[in-house]
């Protein structure tokens, strides 16, 4: 029997880029833990196995899409401002975060373009997040238990007086807890009851009958996380990319229609103070948001040339505006506010193009293939619909 090298050398080493990957995942998510320098080790050891099979195959091995473009000019706008930031360290350790969370991407989408190897990724990564909730569930059962209770549910996710809870998880508060899951749940949710059909099991396996259930389950659990993690900003980012999720796969009428319902709901007295009040005790949440954005906008206007550099908002901030307590500001309470003083005009264009981006051609491609290759039309609408969501959780909040 002859052994196919070229097969088992390409193996391997698409598995050590992999590997790059979970090991990117799990240094986030013990994010207060280790030093921030460590989110570039999963992108060193994907780099790696990708140049390696490159001169192996004797080929560049890279797939292009639109927004590798913006964020390279993104990077590229990053590590310029390190010249004038007034914390070089925390643009460069802001800037290893996010140039490796760039790198990861590019390596993946260029890498893995099989339908097996993309189905596995996911598995095992929706796997090892299934794994940190449960043992996170395991150590806070006795406070989580009471939210089980439907009144108490409603209480602290719509009338915004329900159970506070201090948990303390490695990736921060519970702020950044539901943040992370309320990204992930739109994006399950897609796969599992968009991207695997039942239909599949004439033409393909019974796996499927396996694999769909698997999925479900993981987007019910990472639902469920981000109800119990109290935090209101991740509800709604959550249910704002499910909106969008269910609205991609419907024609462009009913989005239409989403829009006057909307209009009509907001022109009700009653319904329109509910919405009101919803809004207005998020924002007076914590310390006064109206207050910081206030202070935001002047100090944009300030430094909006080239801004302070990536990293640097809590340290402006408190030179500009001392805080009256030991607690100060960690950031604007608003995406678009944070990176315009850190990044200036050009760099808070370059991230709304991104943004645009990949909402946009992640609906576009996913509307295009839905019926073709309902799959990846499942993973292109669920990404749009996780950057919309964080989109509108991050118009008041900035977390992840």
């Amino acid at each position: 029997m002859k052994i196919d090298k070229n097969r088992i050398g390409n193996s391997f080493l698409n598995a050590g880029i992999e590997i790059g990957f979970y090991t990117s995942i799990l240094t986030l998510l013990f994010i207060t833990k280790l030093p921030l320098y460590y989110q570039g080790l999963g992108a060193s050891i994907s780099i790696f196995f990708w140049l390696s099979k490159c001169l192996f195959n004797q080929k560049w091995i890279y797939k292009h899409y639109p927004w590798h473009w913006t964020e390279l000019l993104l990077c590229g706008w990053i590590w310029i401002g390190l010249a004038w930031s007034v914390q070089p360290s925390q643009t460069i350790l802001q800037g290893i975060i996010f140039t490796s969370g760039c790198t990861i991407e590019v390596l993946l989408v260029s890498v893995f373009t099989k339908k097996q190897q993309v189905l596995r990724i996911l598995f095992f990564l929706f796997l090892l997040l299934t794994i940190y909730a449960l043992y996170f569930l395991h150590l806070h059962w006795n406070d989580l238990s009471p939210l089980l209770q439907i009144d108490t549910v409603w209480r602290s996710q719509l009338e915004v007086t329900g159970v506070e809870i201090n948990f303390g998880t490695p990736i921060g508060g519970r702020n950044s807890l539901g943040g992370l899951y309320s990204l992930l749940a739109p994006f399950t949710f897609s796969i599992a009851f968009f991207g695997i059909r039942w239909n599949h099991v004439r033409t393909r396996s019974w796996i499927f009958f396996i694999i769909k259930p698997i999925f479900v389950c993981f987007s019910i659990l990472f639902f469920a996380m981000v109800v119990f993690s109290g935090s209101r900003g991740s509800s709604i980012g959550m249910i704002s990319g499910l909106i969008c999720l269910v609205l991609s796969y419907l024609e462009w009428w009913w989005t239409l229609i989403a829009v006057y319902s909307t209009a009509f709901l907001v022109a009700i007295p009653s319904s329109r103070n509910w919405f009101v009040r919803i809004l207005m005790d998020t924002l007076s949440g914590d310390m006064s948001r109206i207050l910081i954005w206030q202070n935001s906008v002047a100090l944009f206007k300030l430094l909006w040339i080239g801004g302070t550099g990536l990293g640097t908002f809590q340290h402006v901030y408190k030179e500009f505006f001392p805080p009256q307590t030991q607690n100060a500001f960690i950031h604007a309470h608003n995406i678009f506010f944070n990176v315009g003083i850190e990044l200036g005009l050009i760099g808070v264009i370059l991230f709304s193009v991104l943004a645009l981006q990949l909402i946009f051609y992640g609906i576009a491609l996913g509307r295009k293939n839905r019926f073709s290759h309902p799959f990846y039309a499942s993973i292109q609408i669920g990404l749009a619909s996780m950057v919309f969501g964080y989109l509108v959780r991050c118009l008041f909040d900035y977390t992840i």
